[in-house]
């Protein structure tokens, strides 16, 4: 698997997750009108729990696979450096 691999698979799960992003701001957002059905219900303090499932929806779910993806990405770019390092060391007389 190459460098090339990494940043495609990086870039594809970015994407998809700005899209995941957006999508669910339009459908989860406070004022929209699955918001008002979440909200308006009358057991387990349902504004609340509203507001805290658009959070971890639109918010956090593709904040941490962005920033899952791209740490992946420099782990494997930081041991494929290593490893050429350590070769190249080894082949020294």
């Amino acid at each position: 698997m190459t460098r090339a691999f990494s940043f495609v698979v990086a870039g594809v799960v970015t994407l998809i997750s700005i899209i995941v992003h957006r999508v669910s701001v339009l459908l989860f957002a406070p004022g929209s009108t699955l918001y008002g059905i979440a909200s308006s219900a009358t057991h387990f303090n349902a504004g609340s729990k509203a507001w805290l499932w658009f959070q971890i929806i639109a918010i956090w779910a593709p904040l941490l696979a962005i920033g899952g993806i791209w740490l992946w990405v420099l782990v494997r770019e930081f041991r494929r450096q290593v490893t050429t390092a350590t070769a190249r060391a080894g082949r020294r007389p």
